[in-house]
């Protein structure tokens, strides 16, 4: 999809290229430096690590939902989802961006710090959402995921996955054919 992404990305320049290249002329390779692969790899893992750990602590408060009280749980699911992107910023912050991503590595890093900084505020709200006992699977997500649009925590997040993809995007334009925000199952 390196090609999808590139003629979203700069829609004339394709067509350009590709005229260019339907006509007779030589399509460029582009190529990766040793800077841009290390820094990709590094981004793709601690994307991989952010992802494990909130589906593993997702499928483990799926797990509790029948036994433990909402309250509880929802407090300990929220925590693991903010230590994982805590996790995540301090992997990414200790990440060297190559020049030719930098912007989209500190939109990314600013995209997190955001989402982490509603810790508080989501913890108050589900503390007044979720009820002291046991509610089961589909009410117990029902309030978790409630409590993110009342702490208005999915404008963050869809922040988070905006720059994700944007730095995404600049990967594949500089010649990277291996994804970094894992959101379509590809790894």
């Amino acid at each position: 999809t390196p090609a999808l992404v590139a003629s979203a990305a700069n829609p004339e320049a394709f067509e350009q290229r590709f005229l260019e290249t339907f006509a007779g002329g030589e399509l460029p390779v582009l190529q990766l430096t040793s800077e841009e692969e290390q820094y990709f790899a590094t981004a793709r893992a601690a994307t991989l690590d952010l992802v494990t750990a909130v589906d593993g602590a997702i499928i483990e408060a799926e797990t509790q939902a029948d036994r433990v009280p909402a309250d509880e749980l929802a407090a300990q699911l929220a925590g693991q989802v903010f230590a994982a992107m805590d996790a995540f910023h301090e992997e990414l912050s200790d990440a060297r961006s190559p020049a030719s991503t930098q912007p989209q590595h500190d939109a990314l890093l600013d995209a997190a710090a955001t989402f982490a900084a509603q810790e508080e505020i989501y913890l108050d709200t589900l503390a007044t959402a979720a009820p002291p006992e046991p509610v089961g699977v589909d009410e117990f997500f029902g309030i978790f995921f409630g409590a993110m649009e009342t702490a208005d925590l999915a404008s963050p997040f869809d922040a988070f996955e905006a720059a994700c993809a944007d730095l995404e995007l600049a990967a594949y334009g500089l010649g990277a054919t291996d994804g970094i925000c894992l959101t379509d199952g590809s790894s």
